[in-house]
Order: structure tokens, then sequence, then C-alpha cells
């Protein structure tokens, strides 16, 4: 397992790579075609980078450190506004990103095809403007806070609550 310690975005696309516990930053990278980032998410295998314009790449952690210009696994376009929310679930094989701009604005990806999900959500589900989220910590449940300050619960049924 890679040691990746806190993430930091910066506006211009860079991304900072800190040990908190030397207080130094070890490491920073380019998120490619970034011009200004807005949200990082990492997960242990996988570095998520969410940009102004909504598009958000993934990046294999290990990748990451090794270079300053690390090539994405994948460039998702699925959101059309600023990424705001990225989160990965426990076990990495999903990774939900939302945009607060745009109503309904929610995608989740499995990391394991590097695929959006095209099943969920649907038309008819009631997100709203997302401004929360977060799995349970066997990913059991998706938790997602909206604009009206409602907390809407999700079961992914593939996981235990346990």
């Amino acid at each position: 397992m890679v040691f990746i310690g806190v993430l930091i975005v910066i506006g211009d696309g860079e991304v900072y790579v800190w040990d908190l516990s030397r207080r130094v930053c070890i490491h920073k990278f380019r998120d490619e075609g970034c011009l200004s980032g807005t949200a990082v998410a990492n997960s242990g295998r996988f570095i998520a980078c969410g940009s102004r314009s909504g598009i958000v790449n993934i990046y294999d952690s290990a990748a990451c450190m090794k270079t300053a210009t690390p090539k994405p696994l994948k460039s998702v376009l699925n959101l059309t506004t600023r990424t705001d929310i990225l989160a990965f679930n426990h076990d990495s094989q999903i990774l939900l990103m939302a945009s607060r701009a745009q109503r309904d604005h929610l995608k989740l990806l499995h990391t394991g095809s590097l695929s959006v999900f095209s099943n969920w959500p649907t038309a008819s589900t009631p997100l709203r403007h997302v401004h929360a989220s977060c799995f349970s910590p066997n990913s059991g449940y998706l938790a997602i806070g909206n604009d009206r300050g409602h907390a809407l619960l999700y079961r992914l049924s593939h996981y235990d609550v346990s």
C-alpha cells in the first residue's frame, strides 16, 4: 500500500501531498488538463481530482507518487458544472461525484470498470441540490444531504450493513 497522507488541491490544478506527522509536503503533482481544481479524494488505491468544468480525473495513487505529471486512468465527463463532492466507498469500488450547482447532479463510478452507473440515480430520484454525501463504514448505506436540509438514505444491496 502506498502512503499518501493528506491531499490538498490548489485552484491551478496542483495537488499537494502532505505528511502531517512531519508537517512537510512530500510530493506534488499536476492534475492533467485542470485549470481550476475544486475537489480531491483519496482511497489509498485511487486519487480523484475534480475541477470547475466538472471533469473528474481518476489516477492510480502509486503513479501519482512517482511523477509530477501522472496520466489519468480515466477522465469522467458526466458532470457539466463545478465538481464539489468526491468520495470513495470503503473498498474503493465506488466513487461518488456531485455538483451543488445543478439539481440532481450526482454520479457513481465503478472503479473496476471505470464506468459510470447508468441505472442510478434515475430521473425520479429526488436528490435536488446535493450538499453533502457519505458512505457508511461497510458501504451498506449511502447518505446524501440536500439544499432543503433533508438527509436521504439509500441502501446499497451489494454490501452488508453490519
